[in-house]
């Protein structure tokens, strides 16, 4: 090769420059191009959404024309419904009077406050002595005996019998979303519960300071030194018994006879501390305060209260000079003192404290062991765990601590247990075990019928049919509720008796709700409830799992529904009911799915789990329920995540009827129009009292 044909270092270097520059010319115009690009991707994006902006403002605005004008055309129905339901509480007050008049029921008509206020005061100053024929005579010294007990009982249950009707008034004004009225009422309750609990105190009082009692103190070591006596009622039970306490070498043993039927046993170290007389209160309290009093949110009470004393025995009468040496002017001048020594009684109850630390050293605690028989209609939700509280006054909430050697015989349904705390005791649950629903479903069964099926946390299945303007429990049949079974009640009516046998479905009644209830508005919840009520006759509703998740809403779905609280939304499910032969061919498909997936679908228990796949049917719509509209959603139980959006091919609307108009037959719209008042009240009312939407 020649030189002039090779290149100088100088040549291949501007090569090499020249060849780095077209690339870093061509690198910059692919980055303009690509910066271009972008920006126009950015602006197409700009523009697309501030089109979908201009699209949902005016889907928007056109929405509430909607809405607005549906409002308008709807005003003449909410009067109507508005009249109606006067008609009906008129019609219903009407009814209840004149009951009450066939009855000759001497107890006042609780809802007329002027006569409730009357009744109270009247049985808080009733003087047994001026009322009761036979203790007339006794009426200028007063002089009270035990065997007088009776009476003094009697006024005891009048009033007890007030508190029951006034429990029922309570969940009447539940049923109707009347705050103020419950409110009213429970305060009242309370009072008389007070007004019951003083003269219980005042009984002590007079029957400790009686003979019969105060002769226990000098019984010195005599078998039969031990004073013991009991008055039972329907509503209250009282039991009391007096002992010297003079042999620390056994336990004391206290029976209380039938139908009392409580037996406590005090360890000897009872006696040995003690080196007094003691006295022990028995009572047994069907009506009782502690359901409005209970401030936790982890248990509440089941049926009546146990609450066991033991009280310091007043010192019986003495004579002030003794047995002898006294002259006839002396006599008459001790006789007279010794009636003021003996008619200075003790005025106030003074409890000997025993087992009342809230902190207990299992070592060295004070137990008492006690036995009781539980009434037959209590409804024990899980017998093999039984548990026990003791009431805490000073944080006003039920324990559980502190209880040993608890057992339950089912078949005497008697209850035993020891425990290191003397207060008021009651068999407790978990709070919300009853209406911290499973699933819920409410389907037309019949003209102007419904079935409102429960699926409870205590694994016990409630059916509640709806008939007209009454109501009746189908399920559970067992015998603690065969009193009320397939009986017609009011739906009111029907929550307090349950509520009485340990079964609170009504989560309004208690102080505190349920952790896991959830808070929702309280307006709109009262609306769905509505709203539901109206359709029921026709459409079937459910339960839907995203009415709890509905604050994890995706961001779409949050701008379209304008970021609405989960408090201010419900979502539940609706359909038209399945045919006998769909709802055949819906669980074969779901038994052959079954099949072909069974490693995957079997149960813990293993068993199949059908029914969840048939109510995940496609067939349900899933309803959105806020402070202005009902709507369909665009999502269901089997999707991923919820979807707050209305469907393409449905518009929202001011109530859930007119969403559903579309999907109704002439004979579906008539059987509507044609539902009486009262059963679409009743549905609501009971709707209001079970609040199946808070789960």
């Amino acid at each position: 090769m020649s030189k002039k044909e090779k290149k100088s270092k100088k040549q291949k270097k501007k090569e090499l420059e020249e060849k780095r520059r077209l690339e870093e010319e061509l690198l910059r115009q692919q980055q303009e191009e690509e910066r271009k690009r972008q920006e126009e991707l950015e602006q197409q994006r700009r523009e697309e959404e501030e089109r979908q902006r201009l699209l949902r403002e005016k889907r928007r605005k056109e929405e509430l024309l909607r809405l607005d004008k549906e409002s308008e055309e709807d005003s003449d129905l909410v009067e109507k419904r508005q009249s109606d339901l006067q008609r009906l509480v008129c019609e219903q007050s009407q009814q209840r009077e004149w009951k009450n008049h066939l009855k000759c029921d001497p107890l006042p008509d609780i809802t007329n406050v002027r006569e409730l206020n009357d009744f109270v005061t009247q049985w808080k100053e009733y003087d047994v002595y001026q009322e009761i024929d036979a203790l007339r005579n006794n009426v200028t010294n007063k002089k009270f005996h035990v065997t007088q007990m009776k009476y003094f009982m009697q006024d005891i249950e009048n009033g007890y019998k007030l508190l029951h009707n006034l429990q029922t008034v309570i969940f009447g004004a539940i049923q109707q979303n009347d705050t103020e009225h419950a409110q009213n009422a429970t305060r009242k309750y309370i009072e008389m519960v007070e007004i019951g609990q003083q003269k219980i105190d005042a009984l002590t009082i007079k029957c400790l300071n009686d003979d019969y009692f105060t002769s226990a103190a000098v019984a010195g070591m005599k078998e039969d030194g031990d004073a013991i006596d009991s008055c039972s009622q329907r509503h209250i039970q009282f039991g009391l018994w007096a002992s010297p306490m003079s042999n620390a070498f056994k336990d004391s043993k206290i029976e209380f006879a039938h139908p009392l039927c409580i037996k406590i046993e005090l360890p000897k170290t009872v006696a040995m501390k003690a080196k007094m007389p003691l006295a022990c209160r028995a009572t047994y309290s069907v009506h009782h305060a502690f359901i409005q009093y209970n401030c936790s949110t982890e248990y509440e009470s089941v049926g009546p209260v146990l609450n066991v004393q033991l009280l310091k025995l007043p010192a019986p009468p003495r004579d002030v000079f003794g047995i002898n040496g006294a002259t006839s002017t002396e006599e008459s001048s001790r006789s007279w003192l010794v009636q003021n020594v003996n008619n200075d009684e003790q005025e106030t109850l003074k409890p000997w404290e025993y087992a009342i630390a809230d902190d207990v050293d299992q070592k060295s605690a004070e137990t008492v062991h006690i036995t009781y028989k539980l009434p037959s209609y209590i409804v024990v939700c899980d017998t093999e765990q039984i548990s026990m509280g003791w009431w805490h006054e000073r944080t006003q909430q039920w324990k559980s601590s502190d209880f040993k050697d608890i057992a339950y015989d089912k078949q005497q349904r008697v209850l035993s247990f020891t425990t290191c705390h003397l207060a008021p005791l009651c068999l407790v649950q978990p709070r919300g075990i009853w209406y911290e629903y499973v699933d819920w479903k409410l389907t037309p069964s019949g003209v102007e019928r419904c079935t409102l099926s429960l699926s409870t946390r205590c694994k016990l299945e409630f059916v509640i049919e709806i008939i007209g303007g009454q109501c009746k429990l189908l399920q559970p049949d067992i015998p603690e509720l065969k009193h009320i079974h397939r009986q017609l009640l009011k739906p009111h009516q029907l929550l307090s008796v349950l509520r009485w046998s340990g079964i609170n479905l009504c989560a309004s009644i208690a102080r505190n709700q349920s952790t896991r209830c959830l808070q929702k508005n309280a307006e709109i919840e009262s609306f769905a409830h509505l709203e539901i009520s109206n359709v029921a006759a026709v459409f079937q509703t459910s339960m839907s799992k995203w009415n709890r998740s509905v604050h994890n809403a995706s961001t779409q779905a949050e701008a379209e529904a304008d970021a609405y609280e989960s408090g201010d939304v419900i979502i539940f499910r609706v359909r038209k009911p399945l045919s006998p032969n769909e709802e055949a061919d819906l669980l074969q498909s779901a038994e052959q799915q079954n099949d072909a997936n069974a490693q995957d679908a079997e149960n813990k228990d293993g068993t199949h789990d059908i029914r969840d796949k048939i109510n995940d049917a496609e067939m349900w719509h899933t309803v959105m329920i806020n402070a202005e509209k009902c709507t369909f959603i665009d999502c269901n139980e089997k999707s991923t995540e919820i979807n707050l959006n209305t469907p393409a091919h449905e518009l929202s609307h001011k109530t859930l009827l007119r969403c559903l108009t579309a999907y109704c037959t002439e004979d579906d719209l008539r059987d509507l129009e044609n539902t009486s008042f009262r059963f679409k009240e009743t549905v609501r009312r009971m709707l209001n009292l079970l609040n199946p939407l808070r789960v």
